[in-house]
């Protein structure tokens, strides 16, 4: 998946969360091979009767049939709109009022989903996080659910979101931070490298601290 800095075809290493989990298999002895699909396809794909042993990354899940590792990092997401918005406090009553856009099959913050879970919002879907800016940007839609790294990255990168850089304004007030993971399918060989895996960030996390 395209989710640059995190993971990207076009970044050196891939992105870093993809030069992470490659560095420490490399020591492990073992050798990452990686496609990059469209999320909705990344998550069946990795967790289906698929050549696919997992996929990454993804925010906390807790499901049937997947081994989760230990944090590989962490993603803030919140709200993305344009500048000439008056944003006062975030709630419901307000969501309402405005035209939302979303990631198909990303997970958002956790009340903002409960409330879409509910059908109390209604928002518009996409199918990455570049073509939801975007939409925002040429009016499509008035706010958007992104990581703010996500965004920065690609008001930069991209010629067509470039020129609205300054335009576009992060909002922490309904902001979560979330932890990043690699998600397994669970079967005896790969609990195993699950094991070795967490092990191994265990040992990093430890050796950072004691810098």
């Amino acid at each position: 998946m395209e989710w640059p800095p995190y993971t990207s075809a076009t970044m050196t290493d891939n992105g870093e969360t993809t030069a992470l989990l490659r560095r420490i298999f490399a020591d492990l002895g073992y050798q990452l091979e990686i496609d990059f699909v469209p999320w909705s396809r990344a998550v069946r794909m990795g967790t289906a009767d698929h050549p696919y042993d997992g996929y990454f990354p993804e925010y906390q899940v807790q499901e049937a049939g997947r081994l989760q590792s230990d944090s590989l990092g962490s993603s803030l997401i919140g709200f993305a709109y344009k500048a000439d918005l008056i944003l006062p406090e975030i709630n419901l009553q307000m969501l309402q009022r405005l035209s939302l856009g979303v990631v198909q099959d990303y997970i958002n913050q956790h009340q903002l989903d409960l409330w879409i879970r509910q059908g109390l919002l209604k928002p518009q879907y996409a199918l990455s996080d570049q073509q939801n800016l975007l939409k925002l940007v040429n009016g499509r839609v008035e706010l958007i659910v992104i990581d703010q790294r996500v965004m920065d990255y690609w008001l930069q990168q991209d010629s067509k979101l470039h020129p609205y850089r300054e335009q576009i304004r992060f909002h922490n007030q309904f902001s979560e931070r979330k932890t990043l993971h690699l998600v397994l399918n669970d079967n005896p060989r790969l609990r195993q490298l699950m094991h070795q895996l967490n092990s191994a960030l265990g040992n990093q996390t430890r050796s950072d601290a004691a810098r």
